[in-house]
């Protein structure tokens, strides 16, 4: 299968997957010993890789939407732009099978975009209603941040609200909803993440935290998600993308190696 990487003069890489859309790796050479180190997590399967955008909705839709949306799980077209160092990813309605199209009877163009500079990632994600009716929206990402287990209790966060100490991370780890302060900086032991909301006019409304016991075969992550409605918020049409119109989000996430 044909590899759609970006680096950036080779002290950066991230790695796409057309299937499902996902923004697969994010590796960072450690300064020192110029050692990759995977900022994301990868796991036994893609669903538990790297991430996923979760369009048209997060969380339970209220409706006959599938819960997360079916972007994580459609072909997507993809495109590297070398010179101007990006990766585009589009999804078009029109290419969807039958099934998708009864869960979500609206015409729709989506297009994610990557951009790799040094430490920094930008993700923009635009969503244009090609129909003549309006179509509710409620998109979010599932990062999975790669982290030992062992050492999720020392994670400090600018989250107003979240301690990690408040949790079982071994039993019962946290599915908790944050509201999102527009930039958060989030410190595990060896890096440091800086995600901020960077549209013209803010969208991203919560954080989740979300992690899974040991019990299961996937563990040594935790996912902060930056989210533009919670569950159900797709069916109360919180965000109306007109006919003819976009929607954008555009986010920036960065990382220092501690």
């Amino acid at each position: 299968m044909k590899k759609h990487r970006l680096s950036w003069n080779h002290s950066s890489e991230i790695e796409v997957d057309p299937n499902g859309g996902y923004l697969k790796r994010w590796q960072i050479k450690d300064r020192p010993v110029n050692q990759p180190v995977d900022i994301l997590y990868q796991g036994t399967e893609l669903k538990r890789t790297g991430i996923p955008l979760l369009f048209p909705n997060w969380g339970d839709s209220g409706t006959k939407l599938r819960k997360h949306g079916f972007g994580r799980d459609s072909r997507w077209s993809t495109t590297l732009l070398k010179g101007k160092n990006r990766i585009v990813m589009t999804l078009d309605s029109k290419d969807l099978p039958k099934p998708i199209r009864q869960e979500y009877d609206y015409d729709f163009k989506t297009e994610v975009s990557f951009s790799l500079k040094k430490n920094q990632l930008l993700y923009c994600l635009s969503v244009e209603n090609t129909g003549l009716k309006n179509m509710p929206i409620s998109p979010g990402l599932h990062p999975y941040w790669a982290i030992n287990h062992k050492d999720k209790t020392k994670v400090k966060t600018t989250i107003p609200g979240f301690s990690p100490n408040d949790f079982d991370w071994d039993n019962s780890p946290p599915d908790n909803t944050y509201l999102f302060p527009g930039k958060t900086e989030i410190s595990f032991p060896e890096i440091k993440i800086t995600i901020e909301d960077i549209t013209p006019q803010p969208v991203v409304k919560y954080m989740v935290v979300w992690s899974q016991p040991i019990n299961k075969p996937d563990f040594n992550f935790i996912c902060f998600e930056p989210i533009c409605g919670q569950a159900g918020s797709i069916s109360q049409k919180n965000i109306v993308v007109k006919p003819l119109e976009k929607w954008r989000m555009k986010l920036k996430f960065e990382v220092d190696l501690l």
